[in-house]
């Protein structure tokens, strides 16, 4: 046997029993399920610990603002804007608290909707890099090239694999982190019930539509992807050997949808995290005057 065909299993195992004892999509479904699971459970503990902290901070801004109308001899009309003030936070945060859960997987499922439409997210995706990757190690296997060359294409497959799944595994990471950002977050709108502490809670609500536009745009790199692995594999398969210039534009490829996958879903979501509240032109203005009567 020629030394080319033995480099496959100097590098690693053979990949089609890595193929047939890994399933991918039962991996990622049952890793997430697991994790999301384990974490419903707290979902009601979390609620009620929710529920004592803002009772607990609402009943000290009353008192702390009776203290400072006693103090500065504050009229009925600065009392009763102060009473307004209060009844819509305490309503808007309460009603936040006790369906957090709820409204912040609708903004998940309805943003990750948008660009979801071909089904294909990251299983789609970590199947199809397992099969394009077996078929590259078959044409590597028949190509006539040198071993320098031979042992270069090995390595740029097991590249891409790699790559591959650093795309799928950090999907499945924000994937579980919005929802679990979901039910964890709600004890920290508890902190809504006291101006000073009210940001922490504004927060929970950018941080949970942050990622969900990281997850809708993550979605849409894997689907582009796996149209790219799709198109890949049918060129694959159509060919009998690959040149060294077949795994520069591959490598190419891989490579600028890892960078895409890191750069993009980032940008996106951080339009909502750095929001200029300080603006004074059209919206954001309105905004700014909004939030001050929330405080």
């Amino acid at each position: 046997m020629s030394i080319k065909y033995l480099l496959p299993y100097l590098l690693l195992l053979s990949p089609e029993v890595y193929a047939e004892n890994l399933d991918g999509e039962n991996l990622l479904n049952s890793l997430c399920q697991d994790f999301l699971s384990g974490a419903y459970i707290y979902i009601e503990p979390l609620k009620n610990a929710a529920r004592s902290l803002f009772w607990s901070l609402l009943g000290f801004s009353v008192i702390m603002a009776g203290m400072s109308f006693a103090l500065k001899n504050e009229d009925i009309p600065s009392f009763l804007a102060f009473f307004v003030k209060l009844c819509l936070n305490a309503g808007i945060f309460l009603f936040l608290l006790d369906n957090g859960h709820d409204i912040g997987v609708s903004i998940v499922d309805s943003l990750t909707g948008i660009t979801n439409t071909e089904n294909l997210g990251p299983s789609e995706l970590f199947d199809l890099s397992y099969n394009t990757f077996n078929l590259l190690i078959n044409a590597v296997s028949q190509s006539e090239t040198s071993l320098i060359l031979t042992t270069l294409m090995y390595l740029s497959s097991y590249v891409y694999l790699i790559l591959m799944f650093l795309i799928v595994i950090d999907y499945t990471i924000t994937y579980v982190s919005a929802y679990m950002l979901c039910i964890f977050g709600m004890f920290c709108l508890g902190f809504g019930a006291f101006a000073y502490t009210r940001e922490i809670a504004v927060g929970v609500l950018r941080q949970v539509i942050y990622f969900a536009l990281r997850l809708m745009t993550m979605i849409m790199i894997c689907n582009t992807g796996a149209l790219v692995l799709k198109h890949l594999s049918s060129n694959l398969a159509a060919i009998q050997t690959l040149s060294i210039s077949d795994f520069n534009t591959l490598m190419f490829t891989t490579i600028f949808v890892f960078i895409l996958s890191k750069k993009i879903p980032h940008l996106i979501g951080s339009l909502v995290i750095n929001v200029n509240f300080q603006s004074d032109s059209g919206l954001l203005k309105v905004f700014n005057n909004s939030f001050r009567l929330m405080r």
